[in-house]
């Protein structure tokens, strides 16, 4: 009886062992899918947003303002419509190196004459 107890454990043993092998390589190459993120300083992501908004054929005529801390992008600005504001929202979004979007553009409302934004 003890041989069978022997041979039944060292089944259950190489198993588990199996078993740990193939989670642990899950969890390798499950880690080795993530995007690592990439540090970039505050002026260049803030270059990046603006040549990207002032790229998109939808949010060219825009007032919109870019400023940049941390990676943290704050927007700010007055668009003509909520579509308008989701655009620059994602648009600065996309851009390597920031880590999220403050979105305080307005819309439904013009900008006043004399103010100029993004400077």
């Amino acid at each position: 009886m003890s041989v069978l107890n022997t041979r039944s454990e060292r089944r259950i043993r190489s198993v588990s062992l199996y078993g740990i092998v193939v989670i642990a390589m899950l969890g390798i190459v499950a880690c080795s899918a993530v995007q690592p993120i990439v540090q970039r300083d505050d002026a260049s992501i803030t270059k990046d947003v603006r040549a990207r908004l002032a790229a998109d054929a939808s949010s060219r005529p825009l007032a919109v303002g870019v400023d940049t801390k941390a990676g943290v992008v704050h927007l700010t600005g007055f668009v003509p419509t909520d579509e308008d504001r989701s655009s620059v929202q994602r648009i600065a979004g996309a851009t390597e190196g920031v880590r999220s979007v403050d979105n305080d553009v307005i819309f439904g409302r013009t900008p006043p004459a004399a103010e100029t934004l993004g400077k």
